[in-house]
Parts: C-alpha cells; sequence; structure tokens
C-alpha cells in the first residue's frame, strides 16, 4: 500500500498534524476497519474508496474513484493492507494523539473476530499500550483486557503466546493498580491449564506456554500479591458442570505453580523476563512469610534467585567461568553454558538503536524493568530474613538444608550485605 510506504519513509512526520497525509490515514484506516467490524464488505471497498478520494476529510481533494471492477481488492485484503497501515503510524506515532485513540474502539472486535485478525490485532494493542500507557488504559482498558481473556479460549499454542506477549507489556506499562485489576482474570485464565488439564480429552500445554503463563503471572505477582492470589484462585476453581477432580486447595496450587515455574526457569525467553519472575516470587514470600507452600519452595526460590543472579554476572563483572556452571548445573536439571556474553537463548544483550518512536519506546520500558529487576538482591535479603523471623531459625535451617551445596554458597556470596 502506497500509504504505508509512505509513513514508514517520512516517519513522525508523516502521522502528526499538520501534514495532510495524516488525516487521510486515520480516515482510510477508520473506514476500512470500521466497515469490516459490520461484516459488510462491499462497504469495506466503498468506504476506503471514498476516503482515500478524500471524502470526509478536510484539505485533501481528488476526483471520484471509478467504478469497482472484477480486479478490485477484496474486503480480506483491503482489511489487511488497513491493519499494516494502521501499525506503521502507530510505530511512527511520537504521540498519543484524540485521532489515534478515536481508532482505538476498533481494537476488541478485531482481537475477537476473525482469527486471520487476532495477530495484526494483537501487534496494535501492544503499540497502542507503548504509546498510549494510562490513557489508553483509561479509555480502552476494560474491553481490551476483556477481548484478550474471550480469544484466549479460542486460540492455539502460538495464539497463546502472542496472547502472553502483550500480557506482559500491559502489566509493564499500565499503572500497577489498574493493570492488576483488569488483568488478574487473564492471568487466571492463562494459568488453569498450567495447573494440570481437566478432563481426560485436555492435553497439558507445552514447556514453553507454561513457562510464559508463568512468568506473566510472577509479574502481576510482583505488582500485587493480592491481585496473583485471586489470579490463582480463578484458576483453580473447580469448573462448571460437574467436570472432572476436585480443585486443589490454594497452598497446594501454589506450591504446585511455583515448582512448575522453576522447573521452566530456563525457558523463559530472555533474561529480563527471568528476573521479573523471580522478583514476583520474591514478592510473595515477602507478603507472606509464615506461607507453608512458599516455605516448601524455598529451596527452589533460592536456586531461581542464584540463576538469574548468574544471568547478570558476565556482564557485572563477577561469578563468571566455573562459578556460573556450577550455579545454573541444578542437581538433575543439566549444566549450564559456561557463561558468555550473550543471553542463553541466543540473544544479543547489547540493544539496538531505536530507529521509530515505537523502538524508543520499547527500550525505555525494558530499562523501567532493568531498574525493578536490579532491586532483586535487596528484595531477596529482606525476603529471606522475614522469613527466618516468622517461622523460626529451626524451620528456616531446615528448608536452606535442602538447598544444593554449591548454590547455597553462591547465594550467601551474592546476597552478603
Amino acid at each position: 500500500m502506497f500509504l504505508k510506504r509512505l509513513v514508514d519513509a517520512v516517519g513522525p512526520p508523516a502521522v502528526t498534524a499538520p501534514c495532510r497525509v495524516a488525516p487521510l490515514v486515520h480516515a482510510v484506516v477508520r473506514a476500512i476497519v470500521g466497515a469490516a467490524a459490520t461484516a459488510d464488505g462491499g462497504a469495506a471497498a466503498d468506504a476506503a474508496a471514498s476516503a482515500a478520494a478524500g471524502g470526509g476529510v478536510a484539505g485533501v481533494g481528488a476526483p471520484p474513484p471509478p467504478p469497482p471492477s472484477a480486479s478490485a481488492p477484496s474486503a480480506a485484503h483491503l482489511l489487511e493492507d488497513a491493519l499494516e497501515l494502521w501499525a506503521s503510524a502507530l510505530r511512527h506515532a511520537p504521540a498519543y494523539t484524540p485521532d489515534v485513540d478515536a481508532l482505538a474502539a476498533g481494537l476488541a472486535p478485531l482481537a475477537t473476530g476473525d482469527g486471520d485478525a487476532l495477530r495484526p490485532a494483537l501487534t496494535l494493542i501492544d503499540s497502542y499500550a507503548l504509546l498510549g500507557g494510562e490513557a489508553f488504559r483509561a479509555a480502552h482498558g476494560a474491553a481490551v483486557a476483556a477481548a484478550l481473556r474471550a480469544a484466549l479460549d479460542s486460540v492455539r499454542e502460538r495464539g497463546v503466546l502472542a496472547i502472553l506477549d502483550v500480557l506482559d507489556t500491559l502489566l509493564a506499562v499500565w499503572p500497577p493498580a489498574a493493570a492488576a485489576a483488569l488483568l488478574a482474570p487473564l492471568v487466571g485464565a492463562a494459568l488453569a491449564p498450567v495447573l494440570g488439564p481437566r478432563g481426560p480429552r485436555q492435553r497439558p500445554p507445552s514447556g514453553v506456554v507454561v513457562a510464559a503463563a508463568a512468568a506473566s503471572a510472577l509479574r502481576l505477582a510482583a505488582l500485587s500479591p493480592a491481585a496473583f492470589s485471586a489470579a490463582l484462585a480463578s484458576a483453580v476453581a473447580p469448573p462448571p458442570h460437574g467436570a472432572a477432580g476436585a480443585a486443589p486447595t490454594e497452598e497446594a496450587a501454589l506450591q504446585a505453580f511455583l515448582a512448575s515455574a522453576h522447573g521452566h526457569l530456563d525457558i523463559m525467553f530472555t533474561s529480563r523476563r527471568r528476573r521479573m519472575a523471580v522478583l514476583g516470587w520474591v514478592t510473595l514470600l515477602a507478603a507472606a512469610p509464615t506461607s507453608l507452600a512458599l516455605l516448601a519452595t524455598l529451596p527452589a526460590l533460592v536456586d531461581a534467585v542464584v540463576q538469574v543472579l548468574a544471568d547478570d554476572a558476565p556482564a557485572a563483572g563477577g561469578g563468571g567461568g566455573e562459578a556460573f556452571a556450577n550455579v545454573v548445573a541444578r542437581a538433575g536439571e543439566g549444566a549450564g553454558d559456561g557463561g558468555g556474553d550473550a543471553d542463553d537463548d541466543g540473544w544479543d544483550p547489547t540493544p539496538p538503536t531505536p530507529t521509530t518512536p515505537e523502538d524508543a519506546r520499547r527500550a525505555a520500558v525494558a530499562a523501567a524493568d532493568d531498574v525493578a529487576g536490579g532491586r532483586l538482591p535487596a528484595a531477596a535479603r529482606a525476603a529471606f530474613a522475614a522469613t527466618a523471623a516468622a517461622v523460626g531459625g529451626d524451620a528456616y535451617g531446615a528448608a536452606l538444608g535442602r538447598v544444593d551445596e554449591r548454590v547455597l554458597r553462591q547465594a550467601q556470596a551474592w546476597l552478603a550485605t
């Protein structure tokens, strides 16, 4: 599409007033997406042609469009082009304007409509969250959260992973209290299959999905332990209509979840995601130091903290080489790769140079995560101290006695005040 190429080439000025392209971009997107939402393909084509001709757009004039021919683009192709144009406009938008906000009303119908539109809709929601932040949340957050929750029930694993990626962005950029309230139901729905299939025909999710769901849930815990508890409770509630099996207690479900999260920590996509997940786990311990489930999983938490600190050790100038291998070589779970400058999934930790305003926004979110994750050592020290004081030295010592000796030495070295 010519307009998309123009926006990509010109950049922010193309989607910013007083540039005359900006209202044309918004009008085309509004016409095609609005017509698609009413499932009127012919109207989509007519409306798009009218918008492209300048109908209803101040200062833009063009001759009437020719009558449609047999080679005219279908409504599906028009919608695909419009979504690409919309995404390009958001990437280059320098600010969240009323025109940009007005288009956002079409996001929820796209996310819950035809399956082909889900992935571009998720891309748009991600871009809107980065661009609009709290303003986007206040105007459209409830509708978007409900649409994502509905979409989760109708997608396969790749769709689940795409939704969880967007969920991570929303948890990162929306205000903590509002994000926790709006997104806890979505987290609970994502956790339900992680805690075990509900019937003989339900297969357990893949390890990648378990890792992503656990990371999102623990990011929620870092924002609000209460919201995490509500999400967990909804995930273990007995399914309706007398489906198989009784729900486990919340303590049992929490212990099972944390054990699963620890077992899948290695395949959380990036060190940043692992760090935020472990910070959420530490936050849970600090909020409930007498929890039997958290005390039972204390050895796993110590190991997880050390793993995450080992991720950062080469860059920080400590703990490389043999120490790094010792830390991540957990009993029965394989060995590390001996350290290095790249993340263990092959990701280069050197951030790319931003080329669009959205790249800069994404880099800012990553930097904020790094600041939050930097609190992990202090938060872990405080949580472990609170647990020792709450349960007593004997119980705390017994829990630490189940930690691998090498891991415990490394934890004591890294967490020493």
